[in-house]
């Protein structure tokens, strides 16, 4: 018997894939397996901008059901990945899934926490440079090509600093929807 996993998404979820499959003449399992394949091949985690006016609202637990068939190899690679990413098999193909169809992409709460903890390492960097800065304004060492790239390099730590809060939001809300 060849490997198998079951998912369980939102009715929203199910809908949007029955539908997708009927647009593309392919079974939702084939539909499930060309998301699935496509994710593993990515060397990251990229997801599309989501469709404009696209929204899929999902109320109450999982309970959709789809079962897909594996080529012979692909569940190691799903189970590696998935273990990456410190996730049981069935919840990455889900979250997978989830995100292709409705291009909501999710963090486990343990990636959140890390990102979190490398932003106030992040933080602890600009201090620093601030620090440098003070001192060499109060030594008298502060030359005006020194104030210069220190004045560019505060700019695009903050530009940083910025694209990384809307993407910290973004995916905080994406956890915390009903969708995570």
């Amino acid at each position: 018997m060849k490997p198998c996993i079951t998912i369980r998404p939102t009715a929203a979820e199910k809908q949007r894939v029955t539908e997708l499959a009927r647009i593309r003449g392919v079974s939702e399992s084939t539909l499930a397996m060309v998301a699935l394949r496509r994710m593993l091949s990515l060397s990251g985690d990229y997801l599309p901008e989501p469709e404009p006016g696209l929204t899929i609202v999902s109320a109450g637990p999982a309970s959709d059901r789809i079962t897909i068939r594996l080529r012979p190899g692909d569940r190691l690679w799903l189970r590696a990945r998935a273990q990456e990413r410190r996730m049981h098999d069935s919840a990455y193909l889900a979250a997978l899934v989830r995100a292709h169809v409705s291009r909501n992409p999710t963090l486990p709460r343990w990636e959140y926490d890390s990102l979190a903890v490398m932003v106030r390492g992040f933080w602890a960097g600009i201090s620093e440079i601030a620090k440098l800065r003070r001192a060499l304004t109060s030594t008298g060492l502060m030359t005006p090509e020194l104030q210069q790239q220190l004045a560019d390099l505060s700019r695009r730590i903050e530009e940083v600093e910025h694209g990384f809060h809307q993407y910290a939001q973004a995916v905080l809300k994406a956890w915390e929807s009903r969708h995570g």
